[in-house]
């Protein structure tokens, strides 16, 4: 917590549901000068834990419901990096999921190539691998196989691209995503200005 605050996070938006931040409760940052931003993208346990006990039809599926259901989530985020002194720190619960899909958005306002944004993406896979096996158990008591357990951890190239895909068809850009779930121009423009040096 403390090298949040020295690294300049003034911010952090936690994109958990009521029950993750009930389940694993974030220290109070207040007394380091970091606010919180609540915004949920599911009001569910959306954790690849709490993913687990449904039938799993795959990431590309999930982020569009992510996008479809999200979007004032995901528009919190860009507002309050628009408007932010200081860093943002943004998560879910496992940083790959909603985060991955909340930094592909961001990428893309900035103008960060698609094959660039695909591969930032991909690297969650092999950067989790630690995260799942401290996971594994918790999976496990839940009944859930080990193979699918990896499959939830996982960060498959070509769902990124089929979201891309489907961002650019529905709403024409990220920016157009933003602007419809109600991020105001003067702050998209604000958000574009500080993601790009």
């Amino acid at each position: 917590m403390a090298t949040l605050a020295r690294l300049g996070i003034r911010t952090v938006c936690d994109f958990r549901s009521a029950a993750e931040r009930t389940r694993d409760v974030t220290p109070d940052l207040t007394p380091l000068g970091i606010a919180t931003v609540v915004a949920p993208v599911f009001e569910s346990d959306a954790s690849p834990v709490g993913q687990a006990t449904d039938a799993f039809p795959g990431f590309a599926h999930v982020y569009r419901r992510m996008l479809e259901t999200g979007g004032a989530a995901f528009a919190a985020l860009a507002n309050t990096i628009a408007h932010a002194r200081g860093g943002v720190l943004f998560h879910c619960a496992a940083g790959k999921d909603r985060t991955g899909l909340a930094a592909a958005l961001l990428l893309d306002v900035a103008g960060v190539h698609r094959d660039d944004i695909i591969a930032d993406y991909a690297m969650s896979g092999s950067r989790l691998s630690g995260m799942l096996a401290a996971w594994l158990p918790r999976m496990a008591e839940r009944g859930i196989p080990i193979e699918k357990a990896n499959a939830l951890m996982d960060a498959h190239p070509c769902d990124m691209a089929v979201t891309l895909d489907f961002i650019h068809s529905t709403w024409g850009s990220a920016e157009g995503y933003f602007l419809d779930n109600g991020l105001a121009p003067t702050a998209l423009g604000m958000l574009q200005r500080r993601l790009v040096a």
